[in-house]
């Protein structure tokens, strides 16, 4: 374990790395919007604790992210569903995910062999439209590419390669 992990369990309250409060808000704005949406129509979810405390020791917090809810889908079984506020890249017509959390989602689509998809929405559109790639197409359609300010990488994703919900619209479009 190193230095930050054990710093991180002995301070639960502390905001995630490299996250403003800023971003901690309109991150739980698209959590709830989701969830607004989820029981406009019925479905049934779980919504997983993200604190430290309810996270597994034998899970090291750096290896391995929970998404946000799971979420079920009568057709198909369950989903596991990661939620981001992000912004339409206009120029390239994309949407970027850090690679180093689609590495930790892919640790928990492994160890729960639970599908993950990620949805992403935002509050120009008010959290009516949402856009869902499962972490398989990510890996498969997203360019990978590395950021020249820090040099971390990411996968940029075109908005065609997303299935497009709306509010009235059902989760079951991911499976058509």
């Amino acid at each position: 374990m190193t230095h930050l992990d054990e710093f991180i369990l002995e301070n639960k309250e502390v905001t995630p790395i490299n996250r403003s409060p800023d971003i901690e808000k309109i991150g739980q704005v698209a959590e709830k919007k989701i969830q607004e949406w989820a029981e406009f129509h019925n479905y049934k979810f779980i919504r997983y604790d993200q604190t430290i405390e309810s996270f597994a020791p034998s899970f090291r917090p750096s290896q391995i992210k929970r998404p946000d809810y799971e979420l079920q889908i009568h057709s198909v079984g369950k989903i596991a569903v990661e939620v981001k506020s992000r912004k339409l890249n206009t120029t390239f017509d994309n949407f970027t995910i850090d690679e180093e959390e689609i590495q930790k989602l892919l640790g928990f689509q492994a160890e729960f062999y639970i599908p993950v998809w990620i949805a992403i929405s935002c509050p120009d559109n008010n959290y009516n439209t949402w856009y869902w790639i499962s972490l398989n197409d990510i890996l498969i359609k997203g360019k990978m590419k590395t950021r020249i300010k820090d040099g971390k990488r990411f996968r940029a994703v075109i908005i065609k390669d997303f299935i497009t919900i709306g509010w009235k619209d059902g989760v079951e479009k991911l499976v058509q």
